[in-house]
């Protein structure tokens, strides 16, 4: 068989350009090019993780607002009758709750509070502070009110009043984890 000029030509080639390179070139090339792949892997990962976390996000969200409300949906059912129920079976004795299974329902005393309102903007009650009761005026930074320390009279605020009061509440019971021995 007759030897083909170009292909013996380039085959000279070849060999001057893998005489001149590095041998160590080769096991460079290979790290690189498995740090690369391992790069683009990571860089899917994440961008899926992304995407899918994004879908579980929005999925947890629309289930949580289902539950919130199955939960009002059962409140607005059955809330004031169980609530009318617990009240006769406590009433007359010292316990305020029925405990159950599933949890503890009963109520619970909140006590009396007063909130104060301020009718005016902060600047227009400052001044009036500082003419009026220097006392209720704090200089930290900026000069702020504090509203506790303004007296009854002042006409820029007004305070609601909120009775104490028993509230209906349900506490879930505990629950317990296996532990594998």
């Amino acid at each position: 068989m007759a030897k083909d000029p170009i292909a013996e030509e380039l085959q000279v080639y070849i060999d001057e350009i893998e005489a001149a390179r590095d041998p160590d070139d080769n096991e460079i090339e290979a790290y690189a090019r498995m740090k690369n792949r391992i790069q683009a892997d990571r860089d899917a990962t994440l961008a899926k993780y992304t995407r899918e976390g994004e879908r579980l996000r929005a999925n947890c969200t629309a289930m949580i607002n289902e539950l919130d409300n199955r939960d009002k949906a059962i409140e607005w059912k059955y809330g004031q009758m169980i609530a009318q129920l617990v009240a006769a079976k406590i009433k007359g004795q010292r316990q305020r709750s029925v405990k159950t299974l599933f949890g503890t329902v009963g109520y619970r005393k909140t006590a009396a509070k007063v909130t104060r309102h301020i009718r005016c903007e902060n600047a227009v009650l400052l001044a009036w502070a500082q003419e009026h009761c220097p006392d209720a005026v704090v200089s930290r930074t900026s000069k702020s009110v504090t509203k506790g320390e303004l007296p009854e009279t002042c006409e820029h605020i007004w305070d609601e009043t909120t009775p104490a009061a028993d509230t209906f509440y349900y506490k879930p019971a505990k629950t317990q984890e296996k532990k594998d021995a």
